[in-house]
């Protein structure tokens, strides 16, 4: 469970593997598809994927498909569509900064290790020095 997200976010990658003691025996080459994914925030459900089908469709959906040029070892959970004419071009997010609890809820098939992690807008600018200012979006 990850809670308390903040900021505006574009996407949240999920990436997870098999567990093993051996951190270097790692196989990073099969990655594993969460089961379930359910995002509930301030006690409204925004989010659910009941089954590793509805996840893979969806990711498919946004435009993410494994193939031989393109082999992903991420999940991503996208708020806005990924699928339009460029990946340069904002097209949506989540603004997590007027939510006072959210809770993100993944469920793997087996054990794995896994890490989460959130891709937020930033503003970027450039004072009147010429000193660029990058500042998350809140």
């Amino acid at each position: 469970m990850v809670s308390n997200l903040s900021g505006c976010v574009t996407e949240i990658l999920i990436e997870a593997y098999a567990h093993d003691a051996n951190l270097d025996a790692l196989n990073v080459k099969s990655p594993v598809m969460p089961s379930s994914v359910r995002l509930v925030c301030d006690s409204v459900e925004c989010i659910n994927h009941e089954t590793e089908d509805e996840c893979r469709l969806i990711e498919y959906g946004h435009g993410y498909r494994r193939n031989q040029f393109f082999t992903s070892n991420l999940y991503r959970l996208v708020f806005g569509s990924h699928g339009g004419s460029s990946d340069r071009v904002f097209q949506g997010a989540m603004n997590f900064s007027g939510i006072s609890q959210s809770n993100l809820k993944i469920k793997f098939p087996s054990q794995v290790q896994y890490r989460v992690i959130a891709v937020q807008l930033a503003v970027t600018s450039i004072t009147s020095s010429g000193r660029l200012v990058q500042k998350i979006d809140t």
